[in-house]
């Protein structure tokens, strides 16, 4: 008897988390109802990207769509400025296409997004 009960939470535990959006980074409730995400990346890019996917993951879970009501970007990488970052990107995009992708420009977190978004129903 022990065993089948068991069986039966461990399946309801798995299903509970298989039916939850595939995120990137957490969503966050705002007090005002709006949703809040933060992504990092290599590149402004990719954090847009993923913050974006995020808003659209999180509100088609609810069958909904999404608006973005703000979104910031922050370079928080090793080097003084994001133009810095920028041209040392070029140069190393370059030496990682030579070297076969040995050497790749930035890190995962140089970049975040910040992006507020709210699911419309």
């Amino acid at each position: 008897m022990n065993k089948s009960l068991f069986g039966i939470i461990f399946a309801g535990t798995f299903a509970a988390c298989s039916s939850q959006p595939n995120l990137y980074s957490p969503v966050l409730p705002m007090e005002d109802g709006s949703l809040f995400t933060s992504t990092t990346a290599a590149s402004k890019d990719k954090a847009l990207v993923r913050a974006t996917r995020n808003a659209e993951r999180y509100c088609a879970h609810q069958d909904k769509s999404y608006s973005i009501l703000s979104m910031k970007s922050i370079y928080e990488g090793v080097l003084d400025s994001e133009e810095d970052a920028n041209k040392v990107d070029k140069s190393m995009a370059i030496a990682s296409k030579l070297t076969l992708g040995i050497v790749s420009p930035g890190t995962d977190t140089d970049y975040r997004m910040e992006l507020a978004f709210r699911c419309n129903g």
